[in-house]
């Protein structure tokens, strides 16, 4: 006998509904260290953790983002491209939220040198719109978004109705070499390949690099999915330490660190892998001694007595 689709569609949503509610309670015997303790020794039993990782369905840990977009799909096919999820990011950005600012601040001070950005996985080209409130890019500044072709085709048709012809658009991450800064918000937990390994592939790497809105971690970097209601997003925490040296390793200091208490991410039965608060990181191509010594150039020149204006200088 078949199912009709209605059938499964409220199957599903009924799926959904105990998978988050699940979820929200777990999240709360977390707070419990007893809880926690219990939770962790029943995890070394088969039977209790398959159990339990069917409760759960995509809230889990998982082998590889293929696994966990395989396993999403099932529960509700949306992501990154749904158009609930780009209106929402478009909501969002209407005004900088509080780990912008961080972002505004290190951008503010390099910007007279600066004539191009790569925002990588930039969605429409939302933080393009937002940050303009708060930078003056000049007509000839060039912002490019990096995201999959049907988010990028909605990113386009925006700024046509706009008029905005400062923003470029691909698909191409070829497209970042030769780039002054690249902004990557919100989207490196995304990727399958590591940062510093994307890097090392271009001759001509952005001078400055901020990453903001990540779910970092000190303990183990683990594969997991995302619900914002909307739209299920699988992804990956990302260690710091690893993310860190490998950007040294490509030639990168770190200038500066700052959390992001706004977003968290909960694993269920796995609380020693939640991310309480994400992270936020700025990097510059060169090394800390260049640093110190532009800091100390800088330094004097703001300290130098003004000439004396009843004095000649010639």
């Amino acid at each position: 006998m078949r199912i009709s689709s209605t059938i499964k569609k409220t199957i599903r949503s009924a799926r959904l509904k105990q998978i988050r509610r699940l979820h929200f309670f777990i999240t709360f015997l977390h707070r419990s260290p007893r809880m926690v303790s219990l939770m962790r020794t029943a995890r070394k039993w088969y039977v209790p953790r398959k159990i339990f990782e069917h409760l759960v369905g995509y809230r889990r840990i998982f082998d590889s983002l293929a696994e966990a977009r395989v396993v999403a799909a099932r529960h509700l096919d949306a992501s990154h491209d749904c158009l609930d999820n780009i209106n929402r990011q478009i909501s969002l950005s209407r005004s900088a939220r509080p780990s912008d600012y961080p972002v505004l601040f290190h951008l503010g001070r390099v910007w007279p040198g600066v004539s191009s950005l790569f925002d990588l996985g930039g969605n429409v080209g939302n933080l393009f719109y937002s940050y303009s409130k708060y930078l003056r890019f000049p007509q000839d500044f060039v912002w490019t978004v990096y995201d999959i072709e049907r988010t990028l085709e909605l990113g386009r048709q925006l700024a046509r109705e706009r008029g905005e012809q400062r923003l470029r658009f691909t698909d191409d991450l070829r497209a970042l070499d030769g780039h002054d800064v690249l902004l990557v918000s919100g989207s490196l937990h995304y990727f399958e390949s590591p940062l510093p390994d994307v890097l090392r592939r271009f001759a001509s790497k952005p001078s400055h690099v901020v990453i903001n809105r990540i779910p970092m971690t000190t303990v183990k970097s683990v594969v997991t999915v995302q619900d914002s209601g909307a739209a299920l997003f699988p992804c990956k925490t990302i260690l710091r330490q690893e993310l860190i040296s490998g950007m040294e390793d490509v030639g990168y200091t770190l200038v500066d660190q700052w959390s992001v208490p706004e977003l968290s991410v909960h694993i269920p039965f796995y609380p020693e892998y939640s991310v309480s608060q994400y992270s936020g990181l700025y990097f510059r191509l060169g090394s800390a001694d260049q640093d110190r010594l532009a800091a100390l150039r800088e330094s004097d020149t703001m300290s130098e007595p003004a000439p004396d204006p009843g004095r000649s200088t010639a």
